[in-house]
């Protein structure tokens, strides 16, 4: 009982008192390097008891968080591990869930995690917090890598430089936006009070979802052109209390989106006379910086521009698909905030009873618009995103985390080990059968034991300690770049060469094809842990001359040189901990790349988007292209146009012939051998209505004529025809009749037996 209560007043003062650990390891550390005269002397001046000290000074008690780590689930280096995996998870958007923290645990240990186990996890690691993500688009987090990046910031300075530099005012940036009158769906990360005893927590707001597109273009200097808006086709709201200039346009469309006619429509009516009259520099042309949707880069847009001569005067460049969320000044901060404040509006319109619809919806935009779009939100938007000031270098290594999924290599997590020892790489011999020697299989241990030199040392492995992530490459085809492991035998520190020879001796052994890689150079710091030489053997009589002095020299030696082997020991035994760790999670990442690589191999339904670097949509340099492609246009459309002309001559003789053989043609045979233009024209020979396909005209006109047979035998016409060729009682129709046998040749219309009409050739 009193060693319980000393555990739980221990675990208290722990958990009261969260320096008490740090004070007791200062006190010990003084008390080894002689900044304190005697255990009384450290525990007054590190305000620790003199009891606990002596007891920790001993070995007799451990700290409480040291003291119970053999009853922990997982051991402290595989706990780490597994740590190292949810932070680099967490990094590459692949955050961990309770569910798969205790998963992990479950294949580390075997064992199966309790129910309160992740929350004491999460008390010994401060630094992994519970937090409701943002979500981000495969597509998105695909195409944003560093060389999209680096390809659409190198081709933004090549526009700078040739201009010697575009101005702030010079520099425009477009985008379209969606706002739902009722403020959409979502229902924001605002919190609001409740009665703690209510269980039906609602909020008024409308769920009105109709669409309107408004079209925003912000400069670099803070200043924005007028929004124009889309809306749906309907009535057109009133407008009139607005000044001239405070608007752009109002177009209308099917679905409430842009498409390539007002994109043209805008381009003309706002932005060139706006860019054009607010340049700041007008020797200096207006650059225009947008996304690549279809109305962006339609021919026509190209084509008024160039044939206008407005070449000289405007660039159009074209930003990376899917990277808007990091690129457009736009969509990175203007719009979030609009978003935010467009929300908030339509619940307040909502409790005031005031609908918000496609008459005053320009109004309540513009309302909202006034409150959050100020010049120094502009020019942030244009500063965060590295456009101006002009910062290529704008997003950091981490930001490209999320690509690093859909790349052809496997990232781990620092911690990883750059070498993990395993059984030796089976390799090809070309010796055959008869060569083999039994006496060359012999292990290290069957030779015998080593030689008792002083050169011989205990392996030592070095601790690696990476500064960038480490990746395995699964496809060597992919980088043939893959940077070499550190030779360690390279390393200037002279005293770390004792380690540095037990790893070269493991390095020398290890396949050349190492399927472990680095993205650049590692800092390599080695475990400083001397290695022994063994005792020296002296007789009894040798030990008998030494003096009291010398013997005690030597049992010192042998403490240090024991203590030196425990330190080496344990940390081997940490780090394969964690190598063991660390090869069970690398190999459900290697399952999850399998099925991901059988995902790609399925054969798709659906078309994917084409990934499109950026582009200069339009630049005078580029009127040679743009003359290709008008070349290659008008000799596509001229092609498109012989090829209707030719597809209108041909039904035009089809519909001809059709009539012909309505007014002469005696038919004959079996129905399932005709085709659905000889239908068509016996349908309409005989009244019957010849809407429909084949497989519905062929039934309904047999029903008719089996109806009609007595009058239609005497019609010279159809009296040809297979149903009516039975004599006496009436029969039942054949299958041949029904269409259900295999159909005869479309000759057998053509060529009727013997003694009947001959039918009109088809021309």
């Amino acid at each position: 009982m009193r060693a319980s209560n000393s555990t739980r007043s221990r675990k208290r003062r722990a958990i009261a008192d969260p320096d008490h650990e740090s004070r007791i390891q200062a006190a010990l550390d003084g008390l080894q390097k002689g900044k304190y005269r005697s255990v009384r002397d450290a525990a007054n001046k590190e305000n620790v008891a003199r009891s606990t000290l002596e007891d920790r000074k001993s070995g007799k008690h451990k700290a409480w968080k040291d003291a119970f780590v053999h009853l922990q689930l997982l051991q402290p280096p595989e706990e780490q591990a597994v740590m190292d995996w949810v932070g680099h998870c967490a990094v590459i958007g692949r955050p961990f869930h309770v569910s798969d923290l205790k998963s992990a645990a479950h294949d580390v240990s075997g064992k199966v995690p309790g129910k309160n186990w992740h929350e004491r996890v999460s008390q010994r690691h401060p630094e992994i917090v519970s937090s409701r993500p943002a979500h981000l688009d495969p597509k998105r987090a695909a195409n944003f890598n560093e060389p999209t990046i680096k390809d659409y910031f190198d081709k933004l300075e090549a526009v700078f430089t040739e201009f010697n530099g575009i101005p702030a005012g010079n520099l425009w940036n477009m985008d379209e936006k969606g706002v739902q009158m009722g403020g959409g769906r979502n229902r924001g990360r605002k919190k609001h009070l409740f009665i703690r005893d209510m269980r039906d927590r609602y909020k008024i707001r409308s769920d009105n979802l109709e669409l309107v597109t408004i079209i925003e273009c912000i400069s670099a200097s803070g200043e924005a052109m007028p929004p124009s808006f889309v809306l749906s086709d309907g009535p057109a709201p009133d407008t009139r209390e607005f000044a001239p200039n405070e608007i752009g346009i109002i177009a209308f469309s099917k679905s409430g989106w842009t498409d390539n006619e007002l994109g043209i429509e805008w381009v003309k009516e706002v932005f060139i006379p706006e860019a054009l009259a607010r340049r700041e520099d007008h020797t200096k042309p207006a650059v225009l910086i947008y996304d690549g949707h279809g109305s962006h880069e339609s021919f026509e847009l190209k084509q008024y521009i160039y044939e206008q001569g407005l070449d000289e005067e405007v660039v159009i460049i074209g930003l990376p698909s899917k990277t808007t969320h990091k690129t457009q000044p736009l969509d990175a901060v203007v719009f979030t905030h609009i978003q935010t404040k467009w929300q908030d509006h339509c619940e307040t319109s909502a409790i005031k009873r005031r609908s918000i619809d496609r008459y005053n919806v320009i109004h309540e935009y513009m309302h909202v618009r006034k409150e959050c779009m100020s010049p120094e939100l502009i020019k942030k938007s244009f500063e965060k995103t590295g456009i101006y000031p002009f910062n290529p270098k704008i997003f950091p290594p981490e930001s490209f985390a999320p690509s690093k999924i859909y790349s052809c290599k496997a990232h781990v997590p620092e911690s990883f080990p750059p070498e993990i020892p395993s059984s030796p790489i089976p390799f090809e011999m070309d010796a055959s059968d008869d060569e083999y020697h039994p006496s060359s299989d012999l292990d290290i241990d069957d030779q015998g034991p080593a030689s008792n030199n002083d050169d011989q040392r205990i392996p030592a492995e070095p601790q690696i300690s990476s500064k960038q992530p480490i990746n395995i490459d699964l496809d060597s085809d992919c980088d043939a770049t893959d940077a070499e492991p550190e030779d360690p035998t390279q390393l200037d520190n002279p005293e770390d060469h004792q380690a540095v020879d037990a790893y070269a001796s493991f390095s020398s052994t290890s396949s050349s094809n190492s399927r472990i890689t680095r993205a650049s150079s590692i800092s390599t710091s080695l475990l400083n842990v001397p290695n022994p030489r063994p005792p020296t053997i002296r007789s009894a009589f040798e030990d008998e001359r030494l003096s009291p002095e010398q013997r005690f020299d030597e049992i010192r030696s042998l403490r240090v040189q024991v203590q030196e082997i425990w330190e080496a020991m344990v940390y081997w035994k940490a780090q394969a901990q964690a190598a063991d760790a660390h090869c069970t999670l690398i190999k459900r990442e290697l399952d999850l790349s399998k099925e991901q690589i059988a995902n790609l191999e399925r054969k798709k339904t659906r078309r994917s988007s084409k990934q499109t670097l950026s582009r200069v949509i339009v630049h005078k340099n580029r009127r040679e292209e743009y003359r290709q492609e008008a070349q290659e246009r008008a000799t596509q459309q001229a092609a498109e146009a012989e090829r209707l002309a030719a597809k209108e001559a041909e039904d035009l003789a089809r519909k001809a012939r059709m009539s012909e053989e309505e007014r002469s043609r005696n038919f004959v045979g079996s129905l399932s051998s005709y085709k659905r233009d000889d239908l068509l024209v016996l349908a309409r020979v005989l009244g019957v209505d010849d809407q429909g396909t084949v497989a519905e005209l062929r039934p309904r006109i047999r029903d008719y004529i089996l109806e009609n047979k007595t009058t239609l035998c005497r019609n010279p016409r159809v009296s040809g025809l297979s149903l009516l060729q039975s004599s006496g009682r009436r029969q039942d129709p054949t299958e041949s009749d029904l269409g259900i046998s295999r159909e005869a040749g479309p000759s057998s219309a053509l060529h009727p037996p013997t003694g009947t009409s001959t039918p009109v050739k088809h021309t």
